[in-house]
């Protein structure tokens, strides 16, 4: 009887154990699948919040950026040919009115696809890789934009009719503050904003997501795009800051703005000149000068009067 009643007892508590693993074996699985089902819907909230900003600044772009350039500048100066001549329209704005017309496109492909985000499969990849073969017309864009820049300059100091009209429409509510020269880059702009876009999309969409491969593909395009159209900004950049400096400078002097050049750095430095060859009683002469470098100049400029007076009082 006592061993019969020892193995019952052994046989109870085997199974109580057994019951506790399995109920923490229970647990540890429950576990998992909350936190899993958790960050499927982080996941989720996360693509369709990034998918309406997306949407948002398209929308922005377009209708604060694009239209408001082309109805405040390009209509208005077309209608104004004695303040600036279609030729040197056509060189200040390009190709602006195809890209505004690609980018309509866009948005109205993005409005369709979030009014049915579900149905869609929550998916994006494929507009943007179908109509990054169209984004031509921004290439274009960037390879004139330089010389974009070099005719408002050279237009705005030697006509007066429209450096008016530029203050006039920059001050105008519909312009929002912004200069022409806000306007005409933010097509340069609007490609690395669509890189950082789609690289957050791309975070949260998962390698078994129908998305996954044309999202992939697209933003692999887009960067491709991207790196181009920043090369030639930095090359405008320069640019401008060639323009800037050659405009503090007075006299008879040779264009300083050659594609080649790049500027380096400016400053004042005070600068002893030996004239023992250039006089007969050999002074010296120490005096602060302009100096700008660049890869394959240097100017070495005298200071305006109050200009010398302030480098001598700082």
């Amino acid at each position: 009887g006592g061993d019969a009643r020892h193995a019952e007892l052994a046989a109870a508590f085997g199974d109580a154990a057994n019951l506790r693993r399995l109920v923490l074996l229970q647990a540890l699985v429950r576990g998992v699948l909350a936190r899993r089902t958790s960050e499927l819907h982080k996941t989720r909230w996360k693509r369709n919040e990034l998918a309406k900003e997306i949407l948002e600044t398209e929308r922005m772009y377009v209708e604060q950026g694009l239209n408001v350039l082309i109805s405040q500048y390009v209509e208005r100066l077309r209608a104004r040919p004695d303040v600036l001549s279609k030729d040197e329209a056509k060189l200040l704005f390009g190709d602006i009115e195809a890209i505004r017309n690609f980018n309509m496109i866009l948005l109205q492909q993005l409005r369709k696809r979030m009014a049915n985000w579900d149905a869609e499969g929550h998916r994006l990849g494929d507009i943007f890789l179908k109509l990054i073969q169209f984004m031509k017309v921004y290439t274009m864009y960037v390879n004139r934009y330089n010389q974009a820049m070099n005719t408002l300059i050279e237009c705005k100091a030697s006509n007066a009719k429209f450096a008016a009209f530029l203050d006039d429409t920059a001050s105008r509510p519909e312009s929002r503050g912004l200069d022409l020269g806000s306007y005409l880059i933010m097509p340069i702009q609007r490609i690395p904003r669509y890189v950082m876009l789609l690289n957050d999309f791309a975070k949260y969409t998962p390698p078994w997501h129908k998305d996954h491969k044309e999202l992939t593909a697209a933003l692999a395009k887009m960067r491709e795009v991207a790196d181009y159209v920043n090369e030639r900004k930095r090359e405008a950049d320069n640019l401008q800051l060639v323009y800037a400096v050659q405009k503090k400078l007075t006299g008879k002097f040779a264009n300083l703005a050659e594609p080649h050049r790049r500027f380096v750095r400016k400053g004042i430095a005070t600068i002893t000149i030996d004239a023992h060859a250039a006089t007969s009683r050999g002074k010296r002469d120490t005096k602060p000068y302009f100096i700008v470098l660049f890869n394959d100049l240097l100017v070495v400029a005298k200071l305006s009067a109050a200009a010398a007076a302030a480098a001598a009082a700082a």
